[in-house]
């Protein structure tokens, strides 16, 4: 695993409480703009999503 981050969902948001890298912040500031992305799909669903490869995952091709 290069990259981890942990997202709170509390008084009905969401919030990214443990970025390893500058970069995850930046992801998970775009799926809270968009309101799409695989740690919300996580939350919202209250399921674990797995995905080696972003760029290959076709749930998020655009």
């Amino acid at each position: 695993m290069d990259y981890a981050d942990v997202m709170l969902v509390e008084d009905g948001g969401f919030r990214s409480v443990t970025p390893t890298a500058p970069l995850v912040a930046d992801l998970d500031a775009a799926q809270l703009r968009f309101q799409e992305g695989p740690c919300l799909q996580a939350a919202v669903n209250d399921s674990a999503i797995r995905c080696p490869d972003l760029r290959e995952d076709s749930r998020r091709s655009s």
